[in-house]
């Protein structure tokens, strides 16, 4: 996904554009991260914070693929 999105950041993949792709992955992690918090009480402030991170982005690039953070 990342050669996609770098190689042809506005390309789509059968007609979904290469950002929400990267995106919806992103988010989609940010949901795995949630669940091994929930099931694991050692590393769950660890893993909440990789899911807020991880949501965030993805959300950015859903937004704008090429934008820049500063």
């Amino acid at each position: 996904m990342g050669a996609l999105l770098t190689q042809e950041p506005q390309g789509a993949l059968n007609d979904t554009p290469h950002g929400e792709l990267a995106g919806k992955l992103l988010i989609d992690a940010a949901t795995f991260f949630t669940t091994l918090a929930e099931q694991n009480e050692p590393i769950k402030e660890q893993m909440l914070e990789n899911a807020n991170v991880y949501k965030q982005i993805g959300e950015l690039v859903i937004k704008d693929p090429l934008g820049v953070l500063d």
